[in-house]
């Protein structure tokens, strides 16, 4: 887009759509990985004031088939993370909480979760916290 300000000459704008096939009403939010559904997406964004903490968790389903979830690595020092079974093969839910972000900075790790599956070893969830000063 084209503005008259003549320090912005141009300003980029960007859109990102998720559409989804299911019946009006069964809408969820997440995206497929494989044979994989992960939600409410797979990947973290928060920000949060430092010395706090803060916790989130992921729901991975199989519908197309069984798939177990082997493990969850990675994470780092500022993340930890846990699979759960909620269903064997089905349903499984993965909680991340924070530790030791007591300076104001943006932390960031990558978390690998590891399947059975063969067409899907393992695929990654980012996670990203930003913490503010205390006030």
């Amino acid at each position: 887009m084209r503005t008259n300000d003549p320090a912005r000459r141009g300003i980029v704008f960007s859109l990102s759509a998720s559409v989804h096939d299911a019946p009006p009403g069964q809408m969820r939010s997440g995206k497929w990985i494989g044979p994989l559904f992960v939600g409410p997406s797979n990947k973290w964004v928060e920000a949060m004031t430092a010395g706090e903490k803060t916790a989130t968790a992921f729901t991975i389903t199989s519908e197309k088939g069984p798939v177990k979830i082997l493990a969850v690595e990675g994470g780092g020092q500022n993340f930890i993370a846990k699979v759960e079974t909620v269903e064997a093969g089905k349903r499984y839910r993965v909680s991340v909480e924070t530790r030791g972000m007591e300076r104001p900075d943006t932390y960031s790790a990558r978390l690998w979760i590891s399947t059975d599956h063969p067409a899907l070893q393992s695929f990654p969830i980012d996670l990203m916290v930003m913490a503010r000063p205390r006030r």
